[in-house]
């Protein structure tokens, strides 16, 4: 049996690499509600991009890109404004 349908797509980690980028370091209420995503859908989202090698988590100090992520956010922006790398 399969758990409840995902509330967020591909946009949705896609913006929480780009406010991540901006913000540095951000908790999972503050994402949720820029996102206007519930906690449990950010948290699935923070998974995915851990697991992925993209952040770094602090307990109780939030959440940042790792080095690998950076390097991922800045492909994106070249991807998306033809920018060489």
């Amino acid at each position: 049996m399969k758990g409840p349908k995902r509330q967020f797509g591909k946009l949705h980690v896609l913006r929480t690499l780009l406010i991540l980028e901006k913000k540095k370091r951000i908790g999972r209420k503050e994402l949720a509600k820029k996102l206007v995503l519930g906690e449990g859908s950010v948290r699935s989202i923070l998974k995915d991009l851990n697991k992925r090698g993209y952040l770094e988590s602090v307990v109780a100090k939030g959440h940042k890109l790792s080095i690998k992520g950076q390097k991922f956010v800045t492909e994106l922006h070249g991807f998306f404004w033809g920018q060489k790398l």
